[in-house]
């Protein structure tokens, strides 16, 4: 089990080093820029974590909160096709930090030969990332992406598998 120390030190990483590396792997940070990789991530996790409903005012409110000033037209500059493939990466890399987990050995597992957790969830995205990101399917212009996952709860350390 994960302890909240630990989740607080993976988004830590997750948050600045990661953030920058995955900014100039994805090529949205192409130069020097006030507005660097983490503080990007950072404004909109914590602008959305305020106010899920954030306007560009309210997001380059949290962004000067950090330090650095924008105007909304200059942070809705940013939001492009690479800026989605980006926040892509830095979400799959704080899922991989943060939520997934070695299987654990609980002893009254242990009697079965597996045991499937599986998620069918679903997310709305705007029709902007269809192309970024394929979904299962439309619905009034919107993509839900599927979510579905199958984890093998009791797999051995490091066969542990996470299907899509």
């Amino acid at each position: 089990m994960v302890s909240i120390d630990e989740v607080a030190q993976r988004m830590e990483q997750i948050l600045g080093p990661v953030a920058d590396r995955l900014a100039r792997e994805t090529g949205w940070m192409r130069r020097r820029s006030k507005l660097t990789g983490p503080v990007f991530v950072q404004t909109l996790v914590l602008g959305w974590l305020r106010a899920p409903q954030a306007s560009l005012d309210a997001l380059c409110q949290t962004a000067a909160s950090l330090g650095v000033r924008i105007s909304p037209q200059g942070l809705d500059q940013r939001f492009n096709r690479s800026a989605a493939d980006y926040l892509r990466q830095v979400l799959a890399a704080t899922v991989e930090a943060v939520v997934a987990t070695e299987p654990v050995a609980i002893p009254l597992l242990q009697r079965f030969t597996a045991v499937t957790i599986e998620d069918s969830s679903t997310v709305v995205l705007p029709p902007a990332l269809a192309e970024v990101w394929a979904g299962c399917g439309s619905a009034r212009g919107q993509v839900r992406p599927p979510s579905n996952s199958r984890c093998d709860s009791i797999s051995a350390p490091g066969n542990s598998a996470v299907r899509n």
